[in-house]
């Protein structure tokens, strides 16, 4: 992105207007469609999982199996693609892991951070007492395919990444002066 395009670029006119470390809304609605589907895929994991857990027939425990492996596998796709996304804003915006990920710092608008990590917080909760709550399989041996819901919180990382990579007003990269190497001379910016 070149300076010109910089200035073209509403993400960071909202950031230079508002001054650092102020969240300002894109667009009211921006990446509600990602909010949306993390909280749909939670709700059909904790609905599979513990309807798998309560009854524990073969049917239920495939169900839940493959819904958390689907939920797995979307999110492993939308954590490579948000990361790729973040690289691209990386080069004229400070994009830091916890802020991409974890939904930290003022990128991220408080709603938005409540919402998405309330509901990787319930991926985890549930995965945990599905699992727990089958510890064996239905012919006594020990395993269970509810164990499989521990994947799913991937799929919340992966939203929260994709939505951050996107809608999140991170500031712009600061540039760094050369650094002054032991024998005097410069060293070019790490």
């Amino acid at each position: 992105m070149t300076p010109e395009d910089q200035h073209e670029d509403p993400r960071f006119a909202r950031f230079s207007e508002s001054g650092p470390g102020v969240y300002v809304p894109p667009v009211d609605g921006a990446g509600d469609v990602i909010v949306r589907a993390d909280l749909a895929g939670t709700t059909l994991f904790a609905v599979t999982a513990s309807l798998a857990a309560a009854f524990f027939t073969t049917a239920w425990q495939w169900i839940a199996a493959i819904t958390a492996l689907v939920l797995f596998a979307i999110g492993v796709f939308a954590f490579l693609w948000s990361y790729y996304n973040a690289v691209q804003r990386s080069r004229t915006d400070d994009v830091t892991v916890s802020q991409l990920y974890i939904l930290l710092g003022p990128a991220i608008p408080s709603p938005v951070r409540r919402t998405m990590l309330a509901a990787l917080l319930v991926q985890v909760v549930v995965a945990a007492i599905t699992a727990l709550a089958r510890l064996d399989g239905p012919d006594g041996r020990p395993g269970s395919s509810l164990a499989l819901g521990f994947l799913v919180p991937m799929f919340g990382f992966g939203m929260n990444g994709l939505w951050a990579a996107y809608h999140a007003s991170f500031p712009p990269r600061r540039r760094r002066s050369p650094e002054r190497s032991a024998n005097g001379g410069t060293k070019p910016p790490v």
